[in-house]
């Protein structure tokens, strides 16, 4: 995600190379990042511009009812997002900012909505058509396509994450890994030395953050240390100290066998070695997974960030942090239980277990108790619907 100062400075360059006012539609075409991207950090894409100096002319809701309608004209067919984002004058952001949203700026304009993207089905077979290797696209890929808006796949599913899951695609983040990557990932990781193994076997079995486990105190584990409890106290949680007991043994999804964690054994040396908890910052817990996925041999994944594009190993702290979960929803456990044990219940209140369920339904087939199926999804393997 860039910063602040780099979106500035790109916005910047970018209406220098192109003029000013600078639109949103040109600086999607010729930024670095998005115009979304913007939105989010300073509350608008005006917000944006008058941070970074930029001249801004406001635009009317005539203006732009009457650019939506030459639009149509002209192509004479249903407008898209992308179409006008492409061709219009003040770019599709602005018609959802005047407006709430893209679906409500065209019927302001009396124009037709495309209405097979109303459908879920049609939503998912959507996204389904315009992925190359069963990855979701990002939203910032599918708004440069000819195709259904991001704010339709989040007004129809609710999350992002959710409608891509839906359509039988693996998100870019939060990706849980197959039973089998799991299983070869902990092999290499119970080999290594234990202050080495010790961040990734908390991520994988602890419910903890990464961003939790750097604040790792030698305290959370004084007092409760024979029973393999953790207390994360109230100044990291944000909320009220959460308990956690570190398991002893999993089943593992690959195998069918349950086996030790090796988590409570490693602390424990790890304990009696060091003073304090060997992980100085985050950057060792994700450098500990990818270093483990690649010993692993675990398969890699586009990868891309504000300055470099390229392969990278598959796994990212979150993603065995939702492996963990899914694990748990594949044994039935209750999901209040599962949801302490996860700290979804408060201490991590953007970890969902909805996202658990759903996505043991779509990839195993599988109906936890707890868990209310959407209406459609796409199978994975065949991309057919299957109805609840």
């Amino acid at each position: 995600m860039p910063s602040d100062e780099e979106l500035i400075a790109d916005l910047q360059k970018t209406a220098a190379e192109h003029g000013e006012p600078l639109s949103s539609r040109t600086y999607n075409k010729h930024g670095s990042h998005y115009a979304a991207t913007v939105e989010q950090h300073f509350g608008s894409w005006t917000n944006g511009l008058g941070e970074a100096g930029i001249e801004t002319t406001e635009v009317s809701d005539e203006d732009l009812i009457s650019d939506l309608r030459k639009l149509a004209a002209e192509h004479g067919e249903t407008l898209s997002f992308t179409a006008y984002d492409q061709h219009g004058k003040y770019g599709a952001a602005t018609v959802q900012r005047h407006f709430g949203s893209w679906n409500d700026g065209l019927k302001e304009a009396g124009l037709d909505i495309n209405r097979k993207y109303w459908e879920p089905v049609g939503v998912l077979k959507e996204l389904r058509r315009i992925t190359d290797d069963n990855i979701a696209p990002s939203q910032g890929e599918l708004r440069a396509k000819e195709t259904v808006s991001p704010d339709t796949v989040q007004n129809q599913f609710g999350r992002w994450w959710k409608g891509t899951v839906s359509a039988g695609l693996r998100p870019r983040y939060r990706r849980p890994l197959t039973p089998k990557q799991f299983d070869q990932l902990y092999h290499k990781t119970i080999d290594l030395p234990p202050e080495e193994a010790l961040p990734t076997l908390l991520v994988m079995f602890s419910g903890m953050s990464s961003q939790t486990i750097i604040e790792f105190s030698i305290d959370w584990v004084r007092q409760n240390r024979d029973q393999n409890i953790l207390r994360v106290p109230a100044e990291i949680t944000g909320e009220e100290p959460w308990l956690v007991r570190l398991p002893e043994t999993w089943v593992n999804p690959h195998t069918g066998e349950r086996i030790p964690t090796k988590l409570p054994e490693t602390l424990e040396w790890v304990l009696d070695n060091y003073d304090e908890i060997p992980i100085e910052h985050f950057c060792t817990v994700y450098n500990r997974c990818f270093s483990i996925a690649k010993m692993a041999n675990i398969e890699s994944r586009e990868w891309v960030s504000r300055r470099r594009r390229g392969r990278t190993p598959a796994i990212l702290p979150a993603d065995l942090s939702y492996t963990h979960g899914a694990n748990l929803v594949r044994q039935g456990i209750d999901s209040d239980i599962i949801k302490r044990r996860l700290g979804a219940n408060g201490y991590r209140p953007n970890f969902y277990l909805n996202d658990l369920l759903l996505w043991v339904y779509v990839h195993d087939s599988y109906e936890h108790p707890d868990f209310s199926p959407p209406p459609v999804i796409l199978d994975p393997d065949t991309g057919e619907p299957r109805y609840s």
